[in-house]
């Protein structure tokens, strides 16, 4: 199981995020989770991350309890990828940095040294997104494109066996959102790769390898399950 959350909510300064909910996902999945803003998408990660505790409810995630785990040690094990970090990111540091920083979760790789291992952990993860050739390129000289790609890579670099994708399509335009969905679907048809949940409020963006939905509205789950139970004229016509 990677996480299990049961009846969870979260209330911030007395206003209710999220409601009781639960959901379940399993080794071998991948999941979407569709909504509208202010649904509660982007809480939801963060609760998984353990950067946001619930108020209420019970989580594990790859099987260790909040409240009874060491979350510095599980975030090791927990990738993100979200478009405002793409804003935290020193625009001057290199490909090869960035990607990097990802192994001690920093922004930045400031005066730090890397192992020869760890340098040549960075340059596969870069040939498997498709941009080693961009290794020595400053980080802002990049596309959107393919600084989100980067990112992946970067995040990659813990060997993550769970990846968080926070609406990684925002800012990308039509050609550029089919192409990095595309890599996507290569990312998780390889051996071994971790499972993933994206986050997003575009239906388009929910592409085949995603098997699994979970609707939220209002901090509320709608529905949740196989796609083509989920995704039906009935239920979006509720969410939206």
């Amino acid at each position: 199981m990677l996480l299990k959350l049961r009846n969870v909510a979260v209330r911030i300064d007395g206003r209710s995020i999220l409601e009781r909910l639960s959901w379940r996902v399993r080794r071998g999945e991948h999941w979407a989770i569709l909504g509208g803003n202010g649904s509660g998408k982007t809480t939801l990660l963060k609760t998984l991350c353990g950067t946001l505790f619930p108020t209420e409810g019970t989580i594990s995630v790859l099987s260790h309890v909040f409240g009874k785990a060491d979350l510095r040690n599980l975030r090791e094990h927990i990738g993100w990828v979200s478009a405002p970090l793409l804003n935290r990111i020193p625009g001057n540091d290199s490909v090869a940095q960035v990607v990097l920083s990802g192994k001690r979760g920093h922004i930045g790789v400031w005066h730090e040294r890397f192992s020869k291992g760890e340098e040549r952990q960075a340059r596969v993860l870069l040939d498997r997104v498709g941009l080693s050739a961009l290794k020595s390129r400053a980080f802002d000289t990049l596309s959107q494109g393919e600084r989100q790609r980067i990112l992946i890579a970067r995040s990659l670099m813990g060997r993550p066996k769970l990846l968080l994708l926070d609406e990684p399509c925002a800012h990308l335009d039509p050609k550029a959102r089919a192409k990095f969905l595309g890599w996507l679907e290569g990312l998780a048809k390889q051996s071994g790769g971790p499972g993933l949940v994206l986050v997003t409020h575009h239906l388009e963006e929910i592409s085949p390898m995603f098997r699994k939905v979970l609707l939220l509205k209002k901090g509320k789950g709608l529905a949740q399950g196989p796609r083509e139970q989920v995704l039906t004229p009935k239920y979006l016509k509720e969410l939206y």
